[in-house]
């Protein structure tokens, strides 16, 4: 570095004297285009030697703050894709919250109803099966033991109808006590099997003690629309409650 500004000194000094020589040289017009070109180059050759050190620190303040800036922006934009992540989770939640019954955690009415619609659409030639329950004498458990111990007997049923489904089975309350299950690709003869192993499973419940009824239907033999089958199920649940509770019905018994 120091023969390089050595060279500048020598270089800037030789153009200055060059344009002196020109001058004595000749008196053409070329002779001062000469001279002022090596004077200009001169001045410029000690003007950066004079200089140098002031652009080097400007040139390496740039290169600093260019890094700087560049370190801001991966911040910021780390930031803003953790915002978004964010508020893309609370709208999922959001969604959720709207889809579910805060009592049970399962699907509302309007979210279970709209999943068998999707089934509909989707399996037209594909059979699946609804289950509907809902617990025995529950009025009176209510009117007797209070809301409390009711929302208790929901609950437990819940936990227990939920741990005898298949991953791909869905549950939604439809009402008050009531709730429907969807099997999937599952015929009436093994959704009955499903519902009666639920329903002995919650016989054996205590603290409290309590049991369920309910009535099966399919989709497409008993019935071709959601409106039709929730009916067809509710008809065979309704017969479960008449021939004593505590029972499973599927629709199709009721034509035998």
């Amino acid at each position: 570095m120091k023969n390089y500004s050595l060279l500048l000194v020598f270089t800037g000094a030789i153009s200055i004297c060059a344009s002196l020589l020109v001058k004595l040289i000749s008196s053409l017009q070329i002779a001062t285009i000469l001279s002022l070109v090596f004077k200009v180059s001169g001045y410029m050759f000690f003007a950066y030697l004079f200089y140098k050190n002031t652009i080097n620190k400007l040139e390496k303040s740039y290169y600093e703050n260019m890094g700087l800036i560049s370190r801001i922006n991966m911040n910021i934009q780390g930031e803003v894709n953790r915002r978004v992540e964010e508020i893309e989770r609370s709208n999922k939640h959001l969604v959720e919250l709207y889809k579910t019954d805060s009592l049970t955690g399962v699907y509302n009415k309007k979210a279970i109803m709209g999943f068998i619609d999707s089934l509909v659409e989707r399996k037209k030639t594909m059979e699946f099966s609804v289950i509907m329950f809902d617990i025995d004498k529950f009025k009176e458990v209510n009117d007797t033991y209070g809301h409390i111990v009711g929302d208790k007997c929901i609950k437990s049923a819940i936990n227990i109808v939920k741990s005898n489904m298949r991953i791909e089975d869905e549950i939604g309350r439809y009402g008050g006590d009531e709730f429907i299950i969807v099997m999937a690709e599952t015929t009436g003869v093994k959704a009955y099997l499903a519902a009666d192993r639920m329903r002995k499973s919650i016989e054996e419940t205590s603290d409290p003690h309590f049991t369920i009824s309910a009535g099966v239907a399919s989709y497409p033999s008993d019935a071709t629309t959601t409106k039709d089958l929730i009916s067809a199920a509710d008809r065979a649940l309704y017969t479960s409650k008449e021939n004593g509770r505590n029972r499973v019905t599927h629709i199709g018994q009721l034509y035998n």
